[in-house]
């Protein structure tokens, strides 16, 4: 489908789309709900249901992280990060497994002011994360920020068992499987729905990738949405990021970035994101950019190409159009993704 068709479709069907009726809803629950439990009992098979995600954990127990309520003993190192490092923990009271994400050395190393900006996204992310706004955001159970002359950052988290969106398709692709268009479908419904409640609590998540998607069977919500480390409130004054300066992986940044920067972001660059983590639920090896120069380049070169099409279910075509769209032509809010995917899923089902 050409762009042009893409929009003429949004814009007969998609800006006009009302809620599904009753019984379409049932229908698509139900179908919704058979899917995404096969998700989850592959995610069993592939990878167990122990408390530590083994084939990624480092011992690291010599950590110790003080809050003004509590003790952190690290058990595991987790994963490391360009800004923090991931660990697992136990509390020093009840020995309750937490997350403790860690500002790390390279972070703290920085020159001042490049510092100080890290610090105060950090002390944001631990500020949203605080809110209520769905269940699939992680809530902050502690957080300390160099208090009492404490000099760890770090905020806690509750401990989910889990894998990435990433870690899953890749290893579903060394196996020689892939997601089905409903099982794909079923993800970025439950994404958009997290997205649109962050859109309606005025927020910009601003790194939506396959690696910040959590799939987690013991979970009430099964999918999650990680790492608000870059996020920013959508009329927010203080400026944290510089000018022209774009946020998150260049694979999911959209060409408008290059003119805006990260700053200036709207809904439109989250939903580009959130179409090329569709794309590469079917390449999950797939590199747009292999650098900053390549990025400049080729910003503005298409996005679904036909050699792309090639491993996705041709259903999903249109929808992918209107996510990684020129801005005009592109999906103006999450709900209207969300909506628009729960027609097509229907549509699918009947």
């Amino acid at each position: 489908m050409q762009i042009g068709e893409a929009r003429q479709l949004r814009d007969v069907k998609q800006l006009r789309l009302g809620p599904l009726s009753n019984l379409q809803r049932n229908i698509f629950l139900t179908g919704a709900a058979k899917h995404l439990s096969v998700i989850m009992k592959k995610v069993f098979a592939l990878y167990g249901t122990g408390d530590v995600p083994a084939y990624r954990s480092v011992p690291a127990s010599e950590e110790v992280f003080h809050s003004s309520q509590q003790t952190y003993y690290a058990q595991y190192l987790l994963d490391i990060g360009g800004m923090a490092d991931i660990f697992l923990a136990k509390t020093g009271f009840s020995s309750q497994l937490v997350v403790v994400k860690k500002l790390n050395e390279k972070s703290m190393q920085k020159p001042v002011i490049e510092k100080l900006e890290i610090i105060e996204r950090f002390k944001r992310e631990a500020f949203l994360s605080t809110r209520d706004i769905h269940p699939g955001l992680l809530q902050t159970i502690d957080c300390s920020f160099g208090d009492n002359y404490l000099e760890d950052y770090f905020i806690v988290f509750p401990l989910v068992i889990g894998v990435s969106l990433s870690d899953f398709v890749k290893e579903m692709a060394k196996r020689q499987e892939r997601l089905t268009a409903y099982q794909a479908l079923v993800i970025v419904l439950y994404v958009s729905s997290i997205l649109a409640a962050l859109e309606t609590a005025g927020v910009l998540h601003r790194d939506i990738k396959p690696d910040n998607i959590m799939l987690a069977p013991g979970h009430r919500n099964k999918i999650i949405l990680m790492d608000l480390g870059l996020s920013r409130e959508i009329k927010e004054d203080l400026r944290i990021t510089r000018p022209g300066v774009i946020c998150g992986h260049l694979d999911y940044a959209a060409s408008e970035l290059i003119k805006e920067g990260s700053f200036n972001a709207d809904i439109r660059s989250e939903v580009f994101a959130l179409g090329v983590t569709l794309i590469k639920m079917f390449h999950p090896g797939l590199v747009r950019f292999k650098d900053a120069h390549e990025f400049l380049r080729k910003h503005d070169s298409a996005v679904l190409t036909d050699d792309l099409k090639a491993g996705i279910p041709s259903v999903l075509f249109p929808l992918i159009e209107m996510m990684v769209a020129p801005p005009k032509d592109r999906f103006l809010s999450f709900n209207q993704v969300n909506v628009y995917c729960q027609h097509l899923f229907y549509s699918l089902l009947t």
